[in-house]
């Protein structure tokens, strides 16, 4: 029986098993083969992969995931070398601590043979031969055996390098697609959001914000403040959207939030703008907001749409937020500060309404 994890490390082990069982005698005894895999980030060792003569009575199965600091497989690991155990119910018995052990023994099996499998002089897993007979591999010449380990290290060797080149890929993808400094996602990131949220003829909004008064933080206390401003600017916008939105640094001093609910954008331009000015340092924010259907809009026309209102925001004082509305005869401004009785907004402006 397999008993398999799915990826292709467990697809390669199933082929390097079949190619060496029709290169090795089956004078080899085994009751079950297995191969764990060694976890540096945790350091924990997962059985990844088993062969089993008697499958109902597995009981150390794949997934099964231990420490490996606390592990008799850290000596081999640290060695390299082979390890052979003839009597494994006289090994519990001195170290009843062992949970893999225990489990193993449940099983009937009573003796082992630990093959470390290397990649570059590294340890990165296990290969385990298993026997329901006591002392089965103390007088059987390993060399076979450690060949077979050898093919195996091959096998996950080419699978780590597989796992590594995708993972570059991906970073590199990460990195082409975020801001370095705020780790926001950047104009590409921004506009790929955009085309994905076309496929779907829904309402979504964009917020565009622009900083008031950085230019000042920058120019009197220096750079490395202007980027604490920047990074905080960037955790506030995070708090003040749902894991469903998105946002972005798009320019030096300049951020989208694209929310997936429209209704929204109000409440969530008001908490901006209250959060970043309770940063201090004379700097608030210039808020520009458009709601268009995904389908019907080209994502440039929202942005230029959102980026126009923003900068409408900004000549009309800043501090504020504009709502633009799209239509086919042209955008109208409206200030979309909160109103109160005396007509003016909660910090005490007269709102602002251009037509364009």
């Amino acid at each position: 029986m397999s008993v398999q994890l799915t990826g292709p490390l467990a697809i390669w082990l199933d082929k390097a098993w079949k190619a060496c069982s029709m290169r090795f005698s089956w004078s080899y005894p085994y009751d079950r083969i297995g191969y764990a895999t060694i976890d540096t980030a945790t350091d924990t060792v997962t059985e990844t992969w088993l062969k089993s003569k008697n499958p109902d009575r597995v009981k150390l199965a794949v997934g099964h995931c231990s420490k490996l600091a606390v592990s008799s497989l850290a000596s081999v690991a640290e060695s390299g070398e082979p390890r052979v155990i003839d009597d494994l119910p006289q090994y519990l018995a001195h170290r009843p601590d062992s949970g893999s052990t225990k489990l193993i023994v449940a099983e009937g099996i009573n003796s082992s043979l630990t093959c470390p499998v290397t990649v570059d002089g590294r340890v990165v897993g296990f290969l385990f031969f298993s026997s329901n007979e006591v002392g089965a591999y103390g007088a059987l010449e390993h060399g076979a055996l450690l060949g077979l380990a050898k093919m195996l290290s091959a096998t996950v060797a080419q699978d780590l390098q597989l796992k590594e080149k995708t993972a570059l890929a991906e970073t590199l993808t990460q990195q082409a697609l975020r801001d370095p400094l705020t780790s926001l996602l950047n104009r590409r990131g921004l506009r790929l959001v955009f085309d994905r949220w076309r496929e779907a003829p829904v309402e979504h909004s964009l917020i565009m914000v622009d900083l008031d008064g950085f230019k000042a933080v920058n120019d009197q206390f220096g750079h490395q403040l202007g980027d604490e401003v920047l990074n905080q600017v960037a955790d506030v916008l995070l708090r003040s959207v749902r894991s469903t939105d998105f946002a972005a640094r798009v320019g030096g001093d300049e951020f989208a939030v694209l929310l997936t609910d429209p209704g929204a954008s109000q409440q969530v331009a008001a908490r901006v703008i209250d959060r970043i000015s309770a940063l201090g340092h004379g700097v608030t924010a210039s808020v520009g907001m458009v709601t268009y259907e995904t389908h019907m809009q080209a994502p440039e026309s929202v942005l230029a749409a959102a980026d126009s209102a923003m900068y409408q925001a900004k000549r009309a004082g800043g501090n504020r937020p504009v709502a633009v509305q799209l239509s086919g005869v042209g955008q109208r401004y409206v200030d979309a500060s909160q109103q109160t009785g005396t007509g003016q907004d909660q910090y005490g402006r007269q709102p602002a309404e251009s037509d364009r």
